[in-house]
C-alpha cells in the first residue's frame, strides 16, 4: 500500500508528528477523489493550533468570518464550540461524512445548523436536504432559513461567500438547483421516504442523488435510530425502512455526501450510544443550558381548590403582574403568554369556553377572595404591587381585556392551527396579539416560543405518562426570554441570561410558573422528570438574604467590555503581520507524488516540511489581483495600516507584504501563473480574515471606582457551605458551597494571619465572591485574553488609618497547582493591579493583586510567591 502524505493546513507538522496523521488509502482512490483538489483549504485563522476535538478552555473561540459575518445572530460560546469542534473533526479526518450534534431543546441548534450550512457552502456544497419527523417543525425551520423578513430569520441580509453574493433558495427538486446559491429541499422523513420509493413526477429519486454532492440535515434525529435499536415496538418496526434505512441509502449515493444529525435526546440504548460514540461533535445538555442561565427559573404553584376557575385566575394574575411589572421598569414589548393544557381535544374546547365564561363573569370580589386565601409569596408580591401602583381598582377590566377571545388560539382545531402556526411561532412579535393557548399535546415538541411564562394543568388527576409529557413541555417553555434593561442590551451575552437574584422583584420576569392542583406525589414525580432533563423546580427556601457582619462602605474597581464601534480608530499592522508570519501555507500544485515513508529514517535529513520565504517570491501583480478578488480597496488598506506610508496598492505591497517572511511547503514551486495567484489569494485571504477579526474585537474601558452595595444582597443555590467557622471578618457569613478544599485552606490562612491585618488596617473584611455580577472585571492587557472576564475568588476590603472609608482593595485567587498554566493571564492581570490607584471625587482607592494562593510539592507547601507577597504587603507599618 502506498502512503500519500496529506498535510494538515493549519498545524506546524514535523516528521515525527506526521506519522500519526497519515491516512492510508490506495493511489487509485486518491486520484478518483477530485474534490480534494477542487477547493482550497480555509484560512489558517479558522482554526488555531489546538488539539483535536477540544475547544479552548480559556479565551474566546474564533470562527471563520464566512460564518460569523453571514449570520444575523451572534453565536453563543457553546454554539461556537459546536462549530469549532466540527471544523476540527473535518480537518483531522476529512473522510468522516457523518456527524451528530447533541444539543438541548431551545439551545439554538438551528443557528448552529445555519453556521454549518455556510461552512459547507464555503467548501463547495450547494445542495442541502433538511428533514424532520414533524410538519410543524419543518415549516418553522423553513421560515428560519428562507423568510428574510421574519424576525427569526437566521442569516444576514446579504450573504457573501468567496466574495460572491449568495442567496438561500427553497427548491422542490434538485433540477431546480441554482448556481451561486444555497439550495435547500425541505421534507418530512415520511415525505422523503415516499419520494425515494414511489415514482412521482418532479420527485427526487435515489438515481438523482448519484451525481449530486449533498448535505443531509436531520433534525430531531433520535427518530433515525429504529434500525440501530435491537428491540422495536410495533410503530417503530413499521417505520424501520422510513427512518434509518432510507437515510443510509441516500447518504451512500455519493462519496462526498455529508449527514449532520441534531438531537436533544439520543436514545439510551447501548447500540445507539455505541453508534454515535465517534460521530458526536458536541454534547450540550439541558442541565448545562440551565446552569449557564439561559433558562427561566421554574416554579410549581399548587392549588388546594380544585375548581378550574381558581387556576384560570391564578395564571391570569401571574401573567398580568409580570407584564405590568415590566412596563413599570420601562421594559418594552414584554408579553407573557399562558398555555392551558387539557387531557383530550374535547376537554380543551370545553375548557376554552369555560375560561371565556369565567372572564365574562369575573368580579372584584373574586379577586379579593383569591388574594385573601392565597398563602403564596409570589401572589402576595403581586397584590402589593397592584396596590402600590394603583392598579387594583381596574384589575378586572385589565384581565378581561388582556385575555379576551381574540387573544386566544386553540391548537386542537386543525383549520385554526394551520392559520395560527405562524402566530404560535412568533408570539414574541410586537404586533402578534395572541397570548393564550389551549392545547393537548401538539406543542410538546418543536414549538418555538420564548415568552411562555405560565403553564396551567387543567386535568386534576395525573399519571406517569402525564409526568413525561408535562416535563417535556416545561423544558420547552423554560427557555429564557431576553429583554433590554439598563446595560443589558442585545449584543451582550448577559442579555440572553438570567440577570436577577431571586430576592429581586424583577426575578418575576425570569420565572416560568406551572399551575396545578395540589398533588404532592405528582409534583415530586414531575420534579424528578425535570431533574432527569437537567432542570427542576426552584425551591424558594434556597434563597438566602445576605446580612453584612458590619455596615461597611466597600469600594471596588469596575470596567466594561463594549463592542468596538470605531473600526478604524487604530492600526492593525501588528496583528496582521503576526498572522502572516506564522502561516504554514499548504502545498499548491497539480502533481500528486508518491513516496513510501520509512520511519526508521525520520531523524535523518529534513526535520520539517516547511521552509521560510519572503513574500517577494510572489510578484506584485498577483497580489494586486488577489486584493481585487478579495474586495480590499486602497481606502480600506490606508485606514487599517496607518503606520505604513503608501499612496497606492503597489506601495502597500512593496512596503508591507513583500518584505514579510512566512512558511511554505518545502516542495512548493513558484514557476506557474495559476499557482502564484492561488498563493497570493491564500495570503490575502488570511490578511483580510485577520483584519475582520481584529475589527470585531470588543474594547475594554478604563477601571473606575464603584461602591459595593452590601445591603439587599441575596444568594440562591442548591448547596450551601455548612461547615465554615464563624469568622467575624467575613463580610457575609453565608456562602455557596466552596469549590474546593483549597478555598477552605485560604480562609484558614486568613484567620491565622488576622492579627497582621488588624495591625495594618483600622477596619477590614473579606468577601467570598459568589458570582456578584458587578465585581467582574475585564482584562485590559493586549493579547489573546484581552476583554476576557475575571471574577476573583476573594476580595479584601480594608480601611487605612488615614481614610474614613474602606479604600484599600486586594484581589486574591485560590488555584490548584495544575490549573496555573491555563490561568496565567489572570495571574498577569493580578500583577497589573499592583499598586494601582483609582480616584473619584474625594475618594481614592488603592488596588492590590496577590499571586495565586497555591500549594506546591504535592499540595504540602504554600507557594513561596504568595506567602512573600502577602508578607510584604501586610506585615509592614500601619497604613
Amino acid at each position: 500500500m502506498i502512503l500519500i502524505q496529506l498535510f494538515a493546513y493549519t498545524l506546524k507538522i514535523n516528521l515525527k508528528t506526521l506519522r500519526y496523521n497519515f491516512f492510508t488509502f490506495s493511489l487509485r482512490d486518491f486520484m478518483q477523489d477530485s474534490s480534494i483538489q477542487s477547493y482550497p483549504p480555509p484560512p489558517q485563522s479558522a482554526i488555531k493550533d489546538r488539539t483535536p476535538n477540544n475547544a479552548p478552555s480559556n479565551g474566546e473561540i474564533e470562527l471563520p468570518t464566512h460564518i460569523t459575518s453571514n449570520l444575523k445572530k451572534e453565536l453563543r460560546d457553546y454554539q461556537k464550540k459546536a462549530i469549532h469542534n466540527y471544523l476540527e473533526k473535518r480537518q483531522f479526518n476529512p473522510f468522516q461524512k457523518h456527524f451528530m450534534f447533541e444539543m438541548a431543546t431551545g439551545s439554538g441548534k438551528t443557528l448552529v445548523m445555519a453556521g454549518l450550512i455556510l461552512e459547507c457552502c464555503k467548501q463547495g456544497y450547494q445542495n442541502f436536504i433538511f428533514f424532520v419527523n414533524s410538519a410543524s417543525i419543518l415549516e418553522k425551520t423553513k421560515l428560519n432559513f428562507t423568510d428574510s423578513v421574519s424576525s427569526k430569520y437566521l442569516f444576514s441580509e446579504n450573504i457573501n461567500i468567496n466574495d460572491e453574493n449568495t442567496e438561500i433558495k427553497s427548491i422542490n427538486n434538485l433540477n431546480e438547483s441554482h448556481n451561486n446559491a444555497i439550495n435547500i429541499y425541505f421534507s418530512t422523513i415520511q415525505g422523503l421516504f415516499s419520494l425515494f420509493t414511489k415514482a412521482k413526477e418532479n420527485a427526487i429519486t435515489l438515481e438523482d442523488l448519484k451525481d449530486q454532492k449533498l448535505v443531509f440535515l436531520a433534525d430531531e434525529a433520535h427518530h433515525l435510530n429504529t434500525e440501530t435499536k435491537k428491540k422495536l415496538n410495533d410503530s417503530e418496526a413499521s417505520e424501520k425502512r422510513n427512518w434509518e434505512s432510507v437515510v443510509k441509502l441516500a447518504l451512500k449515493q455519493n462519496k462526498d455526501n455529508l449527514l449532520l444529525e441534531f438531537s436533544a435526546t439520543i436514545p439510551n440504548e447501548k447500540s445507539v450510544k455505541s453508534k454515535y460514540e465517534n460521530l458526536k461533535v458536541v454534547t450540550y445538555t439541558l442541565k448545562q443550558f440551565s446552569e449557564d442561565k439561559f433558562c427561566k427559573n421554574i416554579y410549581s404553584l399548587s392549588y388546594e381548590n380544585k375548581e378550574l376557575e381558581t387556576r384560570f385566575l391564578g395564571a391570569c394574575v401571574s401573567s398580568l403582574y409580570k407584564e405590568l411589572l415590566a412596563q413599570h421598569h420601562n421594559i418594552e414589548n414584554f408579553k407573557p403568554c399562558i398555555l392551558f393544557k387539557s387531557e383530550r381535544i374535547e376537554d380543551s374546547k370545553e375548557n376554552q369556553e369555560r375560561f371565556n365564561t369565567f372572564l365574562e363573569n369575573l368580579s372584584p370580589l373574586d379577586l379579593e377572595n383569591f388574594f385573601h386565601y392565597s398563602r403564596n409569596a409570589f401572589f402576595k408580591a403581586a397584590k402589593n404591587f397592584f396596590d402600590e401602583k394603583n392598579y387594583t381598582a381596574n384589575l378586572v377590566a385589565f384581565l378581561q381585556t388582556k385575555f379576551k377571545k381574540s387573544t386566544q388560539i386553540n391548537t386542537n382545531n386543525e383549520k385554526e392551527l394551520e392559520k395560527g402556526m405562524p402566530l404560535l411561532n412568533s408570539l414574541e412579535e410586537r404586533d402578534n396579539p395572541k397570548r393564550v393557548i389551549f392545547s393537548v399535546d401538539k406543542l410538546n415538541e418543536g414549538w418555538d416560543v420564548l415568552n411562555l411564562f405560565d403553564i396551567v394543568r387543567l386535568k386534576n388527576k395525573a399519571s406517569q405518562k402525564d409526568t413525561t409529557k408535562d416535563a417535556q413541555l416545561i423544558g420547552r417553555g423554560a427557555r429564557y426570554y431576553p429583554f433590554s434593561y439598563n446595560d443589558f442590551k442585545p449584543g451582550r451575552i448577559e442579555f440572553y441570561q438570567r440577570k436577577f437574584d431571586l430576592s429581586n422583584p424583577l426575578s418575576a420576569l425570569e420565572r416560568l410558573d406551572y399551575h396545578a392542583v395540589y398533588d404532592s406525589e405528582f409534583i415530586a414525580q414531575l420534579n424528578k422528570g425535570l431533574q432527569d432533563l437537567g432542570l427542576g423546580f426552584v425551591n424558594e427556601k434556597q434563597t438566602i438574604p445576605l446580612t453584612p457582619t458590619k455596615r461597611f462602605k466597600c469600594y471596588y474597581a469596575s470596567n466594561k467590555r463594549e463592542k468596538n464601534n470605531n473600526l478604524f480608530n487604530k492600526d492593525y499592522s501588528d496583528p496582521v503581520e503576526a498572522t502572516l508570519k506564522s502561516l504554514h501555507v499548504p502545498l499548491f500544485g497539480f502533481i500528486v507524488r508518491e513516496k513510501k515513508v520509512d520511519f526508521k529514517e525520520e531523524n535523518k535529513g529534513d526535520t520539517t516540511y516547511y521552509i521560510p520565504h519572503t513574500l517577494d517570491k510572489i510578484p506584485i501583480n498577483y497580489f494586486l489581483k488577489a486584493l481585487n478578488l478579495k474586495n480590499l480597496d486602497f481606502k480600506t488598506l490606508k485606514k487599517a495600516f496607518k503606520k505604513h506610508a503608501f499612496n497606492n496598492k503597489v506601495g502597500f505591497i512593496e512596503r508591507y507584504i513583500s518584505p514579510l517572511k512566512t512558511n511554505f511547503h518545502k516542495s512548493q514551486k513558484f514557476d506557474n501563473n495559476e499557482i502564484l495567484l492561488k498563493l497570493a489569494v491564500y495570503i490575502i485571504e488570511n490578511l483580510k480574515d485577520t483584519l475582520l477579526k481584529e475589527q470585531d474585537k470588543p474594547s475594554v474601558r478604563a477601571l473606575e471606582l464603584k461602591e459595593f452595595e452590601t445591603h439587599n444582597k441575596s444568594l440562591s443555590a442548591s448547596e450551601w457551605e455548612r461547615n465554615i467557622p464563624p469568622y467575624e471578618w467575613l463580610l457575609f457569613k453565608d456562602m455557596r458551597k466552596l469549590d474546593s478544599g483549597l478555598e477552605r485552606d485560604f480562609l484558614d490562612f486568613i484567620n491565622k494571619n488576622k492579627e497582621i491585618l488588624d495591625k495594618k488596617f483600622k477596619e477590614w473584611c473579606v468577601l467570598r465572591n459568589d458570582h456578584f455580577a458587578e465585581l467582574k472585571v475585564f482584562c485590559n492587557i493586549e493579547g489573546p485574553f484581552y476583554a476576557q472576564g475575571f471574577e476573583p475568588d476573594f476580595i479584601l476590603f480594608a480601611q487605612t488609618h488615614e481614610d474614613e472609608f474602606l479604600g484599600f482593595t486586594c484581589y486574591m485567587e485560590a488555584k490548584g497547582e495544575h490549573l496555573d498554566p491555563s490561568n496565567a493571564w489572570k495571574k498577569e492581570f493580578l500583577e497589573m493591579l499592583e499598586n494601582a490607584t483609582l480616584k473619584s471625587h474625594n475618594k481614592k482607592l488603592h488596588l492590590k493583586g496577590l499571586p495565586f494562593f497555591t500549594f506546591t510539592n504535592n499540595n504540602r507547601t504554600l507557594n513561596t510567591e504568595f506567602f512573600e507577597a502577602f508578607d510584604q504587603t501586610f506585615k509592614d507599618h500601619k497604613c
